[in-house]
């Protein structure tokens, strides 16, 4: 009976062998060179700070950004300020100008600068009607073309471009010029004259006494040291977003590098050190 189930046995083995064919293929990895696991280890070594660069532009990036957002508050409050010192410094003035008699005065020059133009006028219009006046006119006109023609002409020196420039444009004053000599040698214009520089310099001398008041009233004072110290503060903010815009470009380069450089180990170590082949498992038949 126990030879009978040896047999059996020994043909189930038989049969299994035959029917399955070879033995099962052994996997054999082919290890890594000293040279391969060094490369690794720099690719690993330059992916972290490929992170670290990454990190600190992100970390620069949110400091401009608050910065940014700190001189837009500090421009806001200055303007604010600036703002409201305007305010008052109208309303200190328009207190003071009645007293001061600003209006009064700045009347009286309208009314003597009116007078004095309307005797120009007839002089204006007796000049018009001569010869001279119209040579003028002439000379305009060509000048104005001449000086076109200049600035569109190519083969002049700089020098020589310049001098021709200045002469055409000397001429195109012709009229302007005549007129003014015209109205200098009218003698009965002179009384007017005085009388419009008298009322400018009243003007002039009423307008230095306002300002004085303006400038010496207290709540002005005070709009004026709130006003400077908010400069002071915007030109530090100011300051401070450039520093961080500086210090973030600094940083966009540093990781554009290590990126640049992690690209090239890693293409060096596809090429070079680690091809695809010698990573692969092979199988050895028996």
């Amino acid at each position: 009976m126990n030879r009978v189930r040896l047999a059996s046995f020994s043909l189930i083995f038989v049969a299994s062998f035959c029917f399955c064919g070879r033995a099962p293929a052994q996997v054999k990895y082919v290890s890594k060179s000293q040279a391969e696991r060094r490369q690794d280890e720099r690719i690993k070594d330059q992916k972290q700070d490929v992170k670290k660069a990454q990190n600190e532009v992100k970390d620069e990036a949110k400091e401009l950004s608050a910065a940014q957002q700190k001189l837009r508050q500090a421009q806001a409050k200055e303007n604010e300020i600036r703002h409201h010192l305007s305010g008052v410094r109208k309303n200190v003035e328009a207190q003071h100008k009645s007293s001061l008699g600003v209006d009064d005065a700045l009347a009286e020059q309208a009314k003597t600068q009116q007078a004095l133009d309307e005797a120009k006028a007839p002089i204006l219009q007796t000049l018009k009607d001569k010869p001279e006046y119209k040579a003028a006119q002439d000379r305009v006109v060509a000048a104005k073309a001449r000086s076109k023609a200049i600035r569109e002409e190519s083969t002049h020196s700089d020098e020589t471009h310049k001098k021709l420039l200045a002469e055409a444009s000397r001429d195109a004053l012709a009229v302007s010029e005549l007129e003014q000599t015209t109205l200098a040698a009218e003698p009965k214009l002179n009384p007017l004259r005085d009388n419009l520089a008298n009322a400018q310099e009243k003007v002039s001398q009423l307008h230095a006494k306002l300002k004085e008041k303006v400038e010496a009233d207290s709540e002005v004072k005070s709009g004026l040291r709130s006003l400077q110290n908010a400069m002071k503060q915007t030109a530090l903010v100011k300051a401070e977003v450039a520093k961080e815009s500086q210090e973030l470009a600094g940083d966009q380069s540093k990781l554009a590098k290590e990126q640049s450089q992690l690209d090239k180990a890693k293409f060096n170590d596809a090429t070079h050190v680690n091809p695809p082949r010698g990573r692969r498992a092979r199988t050895k038949n028996k």
